[in-house]
């Protein structure tokens, strides 16, 4: 049986995701805008590559925003976006952003797991 405490617990973890889906949008998002600088020329536009990755930060930056209302298709696209972008992109430290990135997700899971009415198994 549910005890009031999962109440506690969902919106816990929901306050939880958002905050850290509005901050790392902040934060990822200053270094998409520090990087439209390669498109501000159409003569000398990056390659193919550079267009994709690009895209690639954007799906991440739109499931932190899509996360602040529609919390399970916003955590698809951030775990799409951040393991794709990053894969592209991190380097040695790849994990670690990945990682960092994704942080929002578990906590709305969290919140999905925790939300009165949802399936659970019983013990």
């Amino acid at each position: 049986m549910r005890t009031p405490a999962f109440g506690l617990l969902n919106r816990l973890a929901v306050l939880i995701a958002r905050a850290a889906s509005l901050a790392l949008f902040l934060v990822w998002g200053s270094f998409f805008f520090e990087h439209l600088v390669w498109f501000e020329d159409p003569a000398t536009w990056p390659p193919p590559r550079v267009w994709l990755t690009q895209g690639l930060h954007l799906t991440l930056l739109l499931g932190y925003l899509l996360s602040l209302f529609w919390e399970r298709l916003g955590s698809i696209l951030i775990a799409v976006g951040s393991v794709a972008f990053f894969g592209l992109t991190g380097g040695v430290d790849a994990l670690t952003f990945a990682f960092v990135s994704l942080l929002p997700v578990p906590f709305y899971a969290l919140g999905w797991l925790s939300r009165p009415g949802s399936p659970r198994p019983e013990a």
